[in-house]
């Protein structure tokens, strides 16, 4: 069995491609990091692509089982 983590599968989940067989097994949390090396960069830019990552992320831990996600 190769294990996945679900912001890699959501998306063939809700298409139909792959199905969920064991919905109350739930896996690792799969953390996301977004590094910098001081707060000055910290720039506009960065910033929205934090909030992009956010929102997406929160987006595809809708489904039947948010395995590996929070």
């Amino acid at each position: 069995m190769y294990k996945r983590q679900w912001l890699d599968v959501a998306a063939d989940v809700r298409a139909g491609h792959l199905k969920v067989l064991m919905p109350d097994l739930i896996g690792e949390r799969a953390p996301l990091n977004l590094l910098c090396a001081h707060r000055a960069q910290l720039s506009k830019p960065v910033i929205l692509l934090l909030e992009m990552l956010r929102s997406r992320c929160k987006q595809q831990a809708v489904g039947p089982s948010p395995v590996g996600l929070f």
